[in-house]
């Protein structure tokens, strides 16, 4: 039997217990005898009583119910949405779903997983979800989000290329450079890039993909353990949903033939 039912069932025998009562004490003479003006008022208190307690449990009701539907109508309409892109979607992951992503930035071994999708891009197989998790920011718990675009991909070697905050582009432009540079200096500028291997680096960011990730720096690309993850700050954004997905299959349209033979 689901929630609604159950709930449903509790407040019908709940207030019919309450009706019951009142009326064998009605029956017993304990209440609304004619004999005592007391007992006449405690009878009428007894019926508003139960007046407001059925009114109270009604409209509890209605907004639980409002609540569920409003809840389904929401899931129907993602699901229809991620349909329409060839995906699968369910509401929540798995704590083992979660687990085989903690390695990712911001995706600690903790929190919750949402909006999972299963589907295909560029060929490969390709998964979508968001994770929120909680902080601590010195005076109170803050919940966090993270969305992930992945596909399968080689066993490359570990590369993040990762946007610039403040202070690193700072550093930047006094000359103290973190990681890889590259020949196009707006890409440098805005992308830091650490790799386990530097001549697969250069061979990944061609030019023309330079030119397409700088297109979108607000973002980090993280390849490791037979995956290419795009990994973006906040909850997952359905009307970005689309978009989001080409960005995905543009990468692997900027990427070298040879690579898809490359073994770390």
């Amino acid at each position: 039997m689901d929630k609604k039912k159950c709930i449903t069932i509790g407040l019908l025998t709940a207030s019919t217990a309450v009706g019951v009562l009142v009326l064998v004490a009605f029956k017993n003479g304990n209440i609304g005898s004619s004999g005592s003006g007391i007992s006449s008022r405690l009878g009428m208190v007894a019926i508003f009583a139960l007046a407001f307690v059925m009114a109270l449990i009604f409209a509890i009701y209605r907004l639980y119910a409002r609540r569920v539907n409003c809840v389904a109508g929401k899931l129907s309409g993602r699901a229809t949405q991620a349909a329409a892109l060839g995906f699968s979607y369910e509401s929540q992951g798995t704590t083992e779903f979660r687990r085989r992503f903690n390695y990712l930035p911001g995706i600690p071994d903790s929190g919750k997983i949402k909006h999972v999708m299963h589907g295909v891009v560029a060929n490969r197989e390709a998964v979508v979800f968001e994770h929120m998790y909680m902080v601590y920011n010195g005076s109170t718990m803050m919940p966090m989000s993270h969305t992930v675009y992945s596909t399968i991909s080689p066993d490359w070697p570990h590369t993040t290329i990762s946007s610039r905050g403040l202070l690193s582009r700072m550093i930047h432009r006094l000359g103290f450079n973190a990681g890889l540079e590259m020949e196009n200096e707006d890409f440098n500028r805005r992308f830091k890039v650490k790799t386990n291997d530097e001549d697969f680096a250069l061979m990944l960011l061609t030019p023309s993909m330079q030119q397409f990730l700088v297109e979108k720096p607000n973002v980090t690309w993280q390849l490791t353990r037979g995956r290419v993850c795009l990994i973006y700050g906040g909850g997952l954004r359905f009307d970005r949903l689309e978009r989001s997905l080409q960005r995905l299959e543009t990468f692997w349209s900027n990427v070298a033939q040879e690579l898809d033979d490359w073994q770390s």
